[in-house]
């Protein structure tokens, strides 16, 4: 034994040294940007004036009205066109978050009825409202489940079944499927590369770095990472799901980083929903606000501000340690 490991107490352990930099990182993180960059965002989504004029509003959209407010003010100004008595407007359940609204009336039978929502023509002839809350909640990760903790607390009518959630999710995959067909193709014509053998950031070999994942992790330090996170954030990872449900996040993830929101408009009309005004300015604003952000954190003034909070952070951890030592560090217990 030498005598260096004889003057070891028995807990001695090697400490990772931290990494603070040397002089070709601080001279590239120092590096000036240009004034005139263009963010990546700006280019992929390429937005112009008239970008969202193309969507046309088919519709006036959707509102959550108080059903007892709603239906005792229109009953109050509703007759007979035919025997002049007064109408009662009534509603019923049809399916899912589907009701039909049907008259009373006083002196003859005249029957009158309609419905909240729309047929849509393709997908089985599913209501249009029940395919858009389902699209909705998994835009967001929420399952059957959690849509019915939602009808709950709003004081909504029950979803639909689960056979008919799973059907509905069927035609929501193979509408972003569509798609996400539609959006690489575009993809790979835009950034087209010369026909060479290429090493991508997935350690793949192929030929168009702009096939598969590999195109949608930009320049991050794990490419594997960068995806699975985007994909986590439509299908968390804390719960299971099916592999339809995973489709449709890889599906949504795809198309949202090429394409932006508009994306979304394209897997509406694919499934045969209406575009309403609200969809299409929520769509334009969340574009534009994800360009002006990428653009912001390219100015130079952004990233110098970055950089001092991070250093303030970092000498305040470390006068934290010079106090109270350290209290916590991998392989340091």
């Amino acid at each position: 034994m030498s005598s260096k490991s004889a003057h070891r107490s028995t807990d001695y352990r090697h400490k990772k040294r931290r990494f603070y930099g040397n002089q070709h990182s601080k001279a590239e993180a120092l590096e000036p940007v240009a004034a005139n960059v263009t963010s990546a965002s700006s280019k992929k989504l390429c937005l112009g004036s008239s970008h969202y004029e193309n969507y046309s509003t088919d519709t006036k959209g959707y509102i959550l009205i108080n059903l007892d407010n709603f239906l005792g003010e229109i009953s109050k100004l509703l007759i007979c066109c035919y025997c002049g008595s007064k109408v009662v407007l009534k509603e019923r359940v049809l399916c899912g978050l589907v009701s039909e609204f049907y008259s009373e009336f006083d002196s003859c039978r005249t029957q009158y009825t309609f419905k909240s929502s729309p047929v849509l023509e393709s997908h089985n002839h599913d209501y249009e409202i029940n395919t858009r809350i389902i699209y909705a909640m998994r835009t967001v990760g929420i399952d059957l489940s959690g849509l019915k903790n939602f009808c709950s607390v709003m004081d909504l009518p029950p979803p639909v079944s689960q056979k008919f959630y799973d059907r509905i999710l069927n035609n929501i995959k193979l509408a972003s499927s569509i798609v996400a067909d539609t959006s690489k193709m575009q993809q790979r014509k835009k950034f087209q590369q010369p026909k060479q053998m290429k090493y991508v950031s997935v350690g793949l070999n192929v030929e168009n770095p702009w096939s598969y994942i590999s195109y949608r992790c930009g320049k991050t330090q794990n490419s594997n990472k960068s995806f699975n996170s985007t994909v986590w954030k439509y299908c968390p990872k804390t719960s299971g799901a099916s592999k339809t449900v995973v489709d449709i996040a890889v599906n949504e993830a795809t198309v949202l980083y090429n394409d932006g929101m508009s994306c979304r408009l394209n897997i509406l009309k694919c499934l045969g929903c209406k575009l309403g005004l609200f969809s299409i300015t929520y769509a334009s604003q969340a574009d534009n606000a994800r360009i002006k952000g990428a653009e912001a954190k390219l100015k130079s003034s952004t990233l110098h501000a970055r950089r001092v909070r991070r250093m303030k952070r970092k000498a305040m951890h470390e006068h934290f340690v010079a106090v109270e030592g350290t209290t916590y560090e991998a392989g340091g217990f």
